[in-house]
């Protein structure tokens, strides 16, 4: 009898391990689309009392600190100050293995749409670019993120790369509601 409920036991708690698993694997992914099977972020905020123009001025100073390229524009930056388009990348962490992915960049597109008391974030066109070392060969990969196959690996840099994502939008939201652009020190 106390064979048998102690297989119970073992069987029950390795199946809500493993849904368990299973559920922290595809909370953790970034979100597709549903139309086109690509990772896309797609969030609208709302910022009552801030007007269109100084959320779009918001934005695009967030995006000028932010998004550093080599001549520190704005891809796209609309006169009527209701869009904002640019590239960014973040860097992942490294991820060891057989064949280790190493410097890893994850290269992307960010939209900002912005209207009276709300704006919309899109960040998509994900690419995953790494140096590949497997044993004494190396080599360069460029890979659509949502193309990263299914090892230990790709899952952790999608992990590392939604939780890079979910930290930039929520610094995008403190920065438009708050005013404030970190790192910006005015009392000297």
């Amino acid at each position: 009898m106390f064979i048998l409920f102690n297989m119970k036991l073992k069987l029950f708690v390795t199946v809500i391990v493993l849904m368990a698993n299973v559920y922290l694997t595809i909370a953790q992914a970034p979100p597709k689309d549903t139309e086109t099977g690509k990772y896309k972020y797609e969030i609208v905020t709302q910022t009552e009392g801030i007007s269109q123009e100084e959320i779009y001025k918001r934005a695009k100073e967030w995006m000028l600190r932010t998004l550093k390229t080599s001549d520190n524009m704005v891809s796209f930056d609309d006169e009527s100050k209701s869009s904002l388009i640019s590239t960014g990348n973040i860097f992942l962490e490294s991820q060891g293995g057989w064949c280790a992915w190493n410097q890893i960049t994850l290269n992307f597109k960010i939209s900002i749409y912005c209207k009276e008391g709300r704006y919309k974030t899109i960040i998509e066109s994900f690419i995953h670019n790494a140096i590949v070392n497997c044993g004494t060969t190396s080599s360069n990969s460029s890979t659509p993120l949502e193309d990263l196959r299914q090892s230990k690996q790709g899952k952790r840099s999608l992990e590392d790369a939604d939780n890079k994502i979910q930290a930039m939008l929520k610094e995008i939201e403190t920065t438009i509601k708050s005013g404030n652009i970190g790192g910006v020190d005015d009392d000297w």
